[in-house]
């Protein structure tokens, strides 16, 4: 499978803003380009518009960062309400079977530091608290606890599900639509670098209009005018 890369040295706001430049700056030249090259669209700026267009509707990898920020978010709470869910439990556990290690163990107990951190095990982990729990229901109601505590096991155990489904979901959507970003600023940046290139024969002696369709580079040693600060 062929590997996709970048085309341009450039941060993409550089290179939508170029383009931009570039849609209201062509049509007034546009005879200019049609007259070195008979193959050269009259539509070519409409052409770099709806590239552009295109770009916008995606969103940016600081966008996708922000949201994948917010899953993990919501991961790390449903992570902690069953930690909480399972301290509050254990020690019901421990009032109504003191000193019985085996029954505290069936529990999770010498289990719950190995899976505390992490969302897959944890759901497994919950998944038989909620089991074992509902096995030893009555002697833990009559320890003290809430028959309300006992019935939110299941409900932290499936959001924690829910929550880390649609993490994972997204992260797989995250790299379609970084795939989808590089392949549109790549086919503009093939647009514009084909006027650019044009314009530095047709416009060699008159470096004010050049001026307007060169493309701009990383900073160099060289100063151009071009060269982003």
């Amino acid at each position: 499978m062929k590997t996709l890369r970048r085309l341009y040295n450039l941060p993409d706001s550089i290179l939508l803003q170029f383009s931009e430049l570039l849609v209201e700056a062509l049509p007034t030249d546009i005879g200019y380009f049609k007259e070195f090259d008979s193959k050269f669209m009259a539509s070519h700026a409409d052409d770099i518009q709806a590239d552009i267009d295109i770009i916008y509707n995606i969103k940016t990898d600081a966008i996708i960062r922000d949201e994948l920020s917010e899953y993990t978010d919501d991961v790390v709470k449903a992570l902690d309400n069953c930690n909480r869910c399972f301290k509050s439990i254990i020690y019901f556990v421990a009032k109504a079977f003191p000193d019985n290690i085996a029954v505290h163990n069936q529990f999770g107990k010498n289990d719950i530091d190995k899976v505390r951190n992490n969302q897959a095990d944890m759901v497994m982990f919950m998944e038989n608290l909620e089991k074992t729990t509902s096995k030893y229901r009555n002697q833990i109601i009559d320890s003290g606890c809430s028959p309300n505590l006992i019935d939110k096991i299941p409900v932290y155990k499936n959001d924690l599900l829910e929550k880390n489904r649609k993490q994972e979901i997204f992260k797989k959507e995250r790299g379609i639509i970084t795939q989808d970003r590089l392949l549109a600023c790549n086919k503009l940046y093939k647009k514009v670098k084909q006027v650019s290139d044009i314009a530095k024969i047709i416009f060699s002696d008159d470096p004010a209009r050049l001026s307007k369709y060169s493309l701009p580079t990383m900073k160099s040693s060289t100063d151009s005018p071009q060269d982003i600060a």
